[in-house]
């Protein structure tokens, strides 16, 4: 009876059950911890509502920043750290960030941040994988709609560590298009700020390599906006195509919208039909709902 008691104990501590309307079907040693990372040209303060609708579920989230990232309001100069970050390096302090937490982990990311998801989950950090509108990784090519789009921005002096300034014109006719110009002055305002003009430069010249054979990685849901003119959706496509090498479980998916999918109205189904995906794909003793 005492060993019974004992071994009923030790269950209980094991499992935690999932409350609530949708409750999961399968009883999981932990709930998966949330990272989302963000792209170019907005804080981490962007993911704000999507973090919010998934911690009112009961997930831990995390939407670090990049590093040396500066406040919405600050001026960035030549000199400041922040303006020579590359992909390698933004992934390489998210990695960091997430080899410390236990349990599952999924990655959610849009633009860089799509990037940055591939990046991770190649090395092996991350459980499953959600990239909206990524970035191109080496072997995917622009398309022309988005090579004139990203051209203005690439600058030679230094290698591209410059800081990169995105005026409410440009962000309003080509990251946040189709959106209501109050919506836009809102988002412009409360989540814009300079980006690494390494990170163009790179994108260019250099872009950072993904290994799309890579059959131990993790399950990778890409996601396209209809009218995303900064990534469209053929060159989410081509990435699709190259991931599918791997072997791994890989989709692709097209939702209306431009570049502003995580912050442009339905980025609540957004939202929700990424985490579904995810957890669906975690994998057996996973949570499914």
């Amino acid at each position: 009876m005492k060993l019974f008691l004992v071994w009923l104990g030790l269950a209980w501590g094991q499992e935690t059950a999932v409350s609530g309307p949708e409750e999961a079907s399968i009883a999981v040693a932990a709930r998966p911890t949330i990272v989302l990372i963000h792209g170019a040209w907005v804080s981490a303060d962007s993911w704000e509502p999507v973090q919010k609708r998934y911690e009112e579920r009961g997930y831990t989230v995390m939407a670090p920043r990049w590093p040396f990232e500066p406040s919405v309001g600050a001026v960035v100069s030549e000199g400041d750290p922040f303006v020579s970050l590359g992909v390698a390096q933004i992934a390489d302090e998210y990695q960091r960030s997430i080899e410390g937490i236990e349990g599952p982990v999924v990655l959610i990311g849009h633009s860089f941040g799509g990037l940055i998801v591939q990046v991770l989950l190649d090395r092996g950090v991350g459980d499953v994988g959600v990239a909206i509108s990524p970035a191109p990784s080496k072997g995917i090519v622009p398309s022309l709609r988005a090579a004139a789009t990203i051209l203005p921005f690439v600058r030679l002096k230094k290698g591209g560590r410059v800081p990169s300034a995105i005026s409410r014109k440009q962000f309003g006719r080509n990251f946040a298009n189709g959106i209501d110009a109050d919506d836009v002055d809102e988002g412009y305002r409360k989540y814009v700020i300079p980006a690494p003009g390494r990170l163009f430069w790179e994108a260019t010249f250099r872009p950072i390599k993904v290994n799309f054979r890579n059959p131990n990685r993790a399950p990778l849901l890409l996601i396209a906006g209809e009218q995303d003119r900064v990534i469209t959706k053929g060159m989410v496509r081509a990435t699709y195509r190259r991931q599918l090498r791997a072997g791994a479980a890989t989709e692709w998916r097209v939702v209306p919208g431009s570049h502003a999918l995580i912050v442009a109205e339905g980025w609540e189904k957004l939202a929700d039909e990424s985490l579904e995906w995810a957890l669906a794909n975690l994998g057996e003793g996973q949570i499914v709902k």
